[in-house]
């Protein structure tokens, strides 16, 4: 089962975060490297900061481009939080 994902961008549109609301795991894309990276802040972190606003996928799309986000990444990340990993 696919997991959800949420994005959030400060603006103007020049930053995304992909998050997952169920884990609270969350990455940022970084244009210049053209990288997924892990967040210095989670799901609930973002989510309650109003400088951030939620976008829709082709809104993300836009910065990211034909680079989805690192579901790996994202499931390392779940994995921590969930103390599976240590």
């Amino acid at each position: 089962m696919e997991k959800e994902i949420v994005y959030f961008t400060m603006h103007p549109l020049k930053m995304v975060i992909a998050t997952r609301p169920q884990t609270g795991s969350a990455i940022i894309f970084k244009n210049k490297q053209k990288v997924w990276a892990v967040s210095s802040i989670d799901y609930y972190q973002i989510s309650s900061d109003g400088s951030y606003s939620v976008i829709s996928q082709e809104q993300a799309q836009s910065v990211f481009g034909n680079i989805p986000p690192d579901t790996a990444l994202l499931d390392r990340i779940d994995s921590i939080n969930m103390g599976v990993i240590k």
